[in-house]
């Protein structure tokens, strides 16, 4: 083995434990930043697709390596209805007949903030993306509080 092939190695071995060094220092640094949180914003404000009818839009935005999402808003079903009907996506809406728990953006507060909600009569969709395993969409609609959830999570 020459010399220069062995200074060769050594150099690629340095660059490879100072890259592994940085994606986790980089890691490190997005989970202590935590998800942020935010209530009551515009549909201007929002990162996140929500028809144009909605107010009151709530939503808690991940770290970027873990780019999932919880959003809710105020609606009234047929806006809902005819939103979830322009989205890029084979989903249809179905009643819910069964009480369904749901997630909300509520479980990233600091508070005693109820983290989950019941939805007793409203609506239910979800897609997942075949060809991207772990991938999907959730769509809910609760009729007592004329409020839209939606759930987007890929790993």
């Amino acid at each position: 083995m020459s010399k220069r092939f062995g200074k060769s190695c050594f150099i690629i071995a340095i660059l490879l434990v100072l890259f592994f060094v940085v994606t986790i220092l980089y890691g490190l640094i997005m989970m202590a930043k935590g998800p942020k949180v935010f209530e009551n914003v515009s549909i201007n404000e929002c990162p996140y697709p929500v028809a144009n009818e909605a107010t009151d839009i709530s939503y808690v935005t991940q770290p970027p390596f873990y780019p999932s999402y919880y959003v809710e808003f105020t609606i009234k079903e047929k806006d809902f209805r005819s939103w979830v009907n322009t989205l890029d996506m084979p989903l249809s809406l179905k009643e819910i007949t069964n009480p369904v728990q749901i997630a909300t953006y509520r479980q990233y507060l600091d508070s005693d903030a109820q983290s989950s909600h019941t939805i007793i009569d409203g609506l239910s969709g979800s897609y997942y993306d075949p060809d991207k395993p772990d991938n999907g969409k959730a769509f809910y609609y609760d009729r007592d509080l004329k409020r839209a959830y939606v759930e987007s999570h890929a790993r």
